[in-house]
């Protein structure tokens, strides 16, 4: 990523990362043919578990689509339906909207605060995940969950983590600092 998730310019980039992960918007038959192509391959993992399981041979799992799953098979379908027909595209109130937020205002700064320390995403980087893409994947996990905004409190728990990973941090660093300060004496 090259610009600021918060700077409303990079919204195409944004969205063009929830696209890359999430896929474009299908129309309900793009949607529906998919979702049936979903449940075959799942019918394939439903037969391998009937025959591989062996702690009762007389039970077993009933495939989507047949008489004994038929509410379980249109819920799911209509489920899977509603994920792949929804926009998870952000627009500009959007956008307004999640960093006019006073719990993003504060994560934001707290996020900035960590990203001035020397080793900022250096347990990012032992994961293989590029620190731009990182932060989408936040991001997005954050804003765009089911077309909603997390709750307040949900927020406020992210911002404790948060506040209690930057102490941590400081207390890493502190007794490194310490550490070292001990070797040179």
């Amino acid at each position: 990523m090259t610009t600021r998730i918060e700077d409303v310019n990079s919204l195409e980039e944004v969205n063009d990362g929830v696209e890359r992960i999430y896929g474009q918007q299908l129309s309900q038959e793009e949607a529906r043919h998919k979702a049936d192509v979903h449940m075959e391959q799942r019918n394939l993992d439903i037969h391998t578990a009937n025959r591989n399981q062996d702690w009762c041979p007389e039970i077993r799992w009933p495939e989507l689509g047949t008489p004994e799953a038929a509410e379980v098979t249109d819920e799911y379908r209509t489920l899977l339906c509603r994920r792949w027909t929804r926009s998870n595209r952000i627009t500009p109130d959007d956008h307004g909207r999640i960093f006019s937020d006073r719990h993003y205002v504060s994560w934001l700064r707290n996020w900035e605060k960590y990203l001035k320390r020397p080793d900022a995403g250096k347990e990012l980087e032992k994961a293989a995940i590029p620190l731009g893409q990182w932060l989408i994947q936040l991001f997005e996990r954050i804003a765009v969950f089911e077309g909603q905004y997390p709750s307040p409190q949900m927020l406020a728990q992210a911002q404790e983590l948060i506040e209690k990973a930057l102490l941590q941090q400081t207390e890493i660093e502190d007794h490194e600092k310490d550490q070292d300060d001990q070797k040179d004496t």
